[in-house]
């Protein structure tokens, strides 16, 4: 009879391994998933706004200008970079 009760004692703390196991991988799980969107969050932030065209044009526009009239591009080419 006590050969029987270790027997199950054994199957009960193997379950509770694999339980607590099972537990801590989703725990792992669900903090790699907020490092995640706490990072796309902070990328989306610092892209907020950003439009690459809207940077360029200005900068085209001079280039163009001292193309079409011949004169040399000034160095530096005085366009104003804003900060988000």
């Amino acid at each position: 009879m006590h050969e029987a009760d270790l027997d199950k004692l054994a199957g009960m703390r193997l379950q509770l391994e694999v339980q607590v196991n099972t537990v801590e991988s989703a725990n792992i799980n669900a903090n790699t998933l907020d490092v995640m969107r706490r990072g796309a969050n902070a990328l989306r932030d610092i892209h907020n706004g950003l439009c690459v065209l809207l940077h360029t044009l200005p900068l085209l526009g001079i280039l163009t200008s001292h193309i079409h009239v011949g004169s040399p591009v000034p160095v530096p080419v005085p366009v104003p970079i804003s900060s988000p």
